[in-house]
Order: C-alpha cells, then sequence, then structure tokens
C-alpha cells in the first residue's frame, strides 16, 4: 500500500470493542483507549459495566475565574445555586464573602444548571426548581402552599420556590434533612 508516494505496510491501526491497536513498525504494538468512550457506549447499551452514583466521585471543591485570580470554593460553601442565563450563580453561606460584581457571597461561572447537578453529590445537593440547586445543610424550614409549591427558607433567611415539577423530590428533601 502506498500513500503520498510512500510504502506503507500493514494496517496503521486496528479497532477492537473500545480499543485501537497502533502498529508502528513491525516490532512496537502500543494500545489505545479512547477514555470515556468505551463506558458511554456500554451504558447506552445498557451493559453490567454501568457506574452507580455510589461509585461516581463528586465535586468537593470548583474553580471560579475571577479577572486577575481564581477562587477555589469547597461544595460545602455553597448556599444554593441559581441559573442565570448561560451562567450559574453560585450563592455562598456566609456574607463575608466578595462576589465577582461586588455582592456579597456570590460567584458567576459560565456554564448549565443541569451540568452542575450531575457533578455535585445528590446525597448533599437537590434540585428544586428548573433554575434552583439547593444544599440541604442550609435549609431551616420548608412550607407548603395552597397552590401546591413549598417555600424553602434558609440559614440566613432567604426564601426560594420549589415548584410544582419538582414536588416529586420533597421526600427525597424530607429524607435529607431529617438525617
Amino acid at each position: 500500500m502506498s500513500l503520498h508516494g510512500r510504502l506503507i505496510s500493514g494496517a496503521p491501526f486496528t479497532r477492537s470493542g473500545g480499543t485501537a491497536t497502533a502498529q508502528v513498525g513491525f516490532d512496537v504494538l502500543a494500545p489505545l483507549t479512547l477514555r470515556g468512550r468505551a463506558d458511554e457506549r456500554a451504558s447506552a447499551n445498557g451493559s453490567a459495566h454501568e457506574t452507580s452514583a455510589a461509585d461516581r466521585e463528586y465535586l468537593e471543591r470548583i474553580a471560579i475565574r475571577s479577572r486577575s485570580r481564581i477562587l477555589f470554593l469547597d461544595t460545602r460553601e455553597i448556599a444554593w445555586l441559581e441559573a442565570y442565563g448561560n451562567y450559574v450563580r453560585f450563592h455562598v453561606v456566609g456574607a463575608g464573602n466578595e462576589g465577582e460584581a461586588g455582592e456579597a457571597g456570590v460567584h458567576t461561572v459560565r456554564g448549565t444548571l443541569g451540568s452542575y447537578e450531575q457533578r455535585l453529590d445528590p446525597e448533599r445537593f437537590v434540585r428544586i426548581h428548573r433554575s434552583v440547586i439547593v444544599n440541604v445543610d442550609v435549609v431551616r424550614e420548608l412550607h407548603a402552599r395552597r397552590t401546591g409549591d413549598f417555600t424553602l427558607i434558609t440559614r440566613s433567611g432567604e426564601r426560594l420556590t420549589l415548584s410544582r415539577n419538582f414536588r416529586n423530590r420533597v421526600p427525597q428533601l424530607r429524607r435529607l434533612l431529617a438525617s
């Protein structure tokens, strides 16, 4: 076989089940794996190699870039997350911290709320609205409303709405709050 006037013997690589073996000359075989690709195919096929929620590792710290610095925010310091267009706003426990825009305790990062919901520990963070995820450690009270919604009151006195679309998460929230 020739390629651009060069003689090539054998195939440059062969694929078999998510891994590829690259052949360099005649003597060296180097296995190549595409990280995550085999796992994605296996989970799409319903394979037994799926990872459970207990096996996954969740974020412990989040890097927040500001103009000239990078702030490493511990997930235990997050009171709640709010969708803000194409951004996510992290509301931090305690008012002593200053956020990017001069707002006390609020940091803004480009990303989606859904991506952070997957990467945060579900035993600590619960989605209560299409635009809000709350840390269960900061919830002080849970009030039912006539409309089917619930109101969560945090330790700092902020009121967050648990909407009807997420009302199926109330038992999970009660269980986490009781523990």
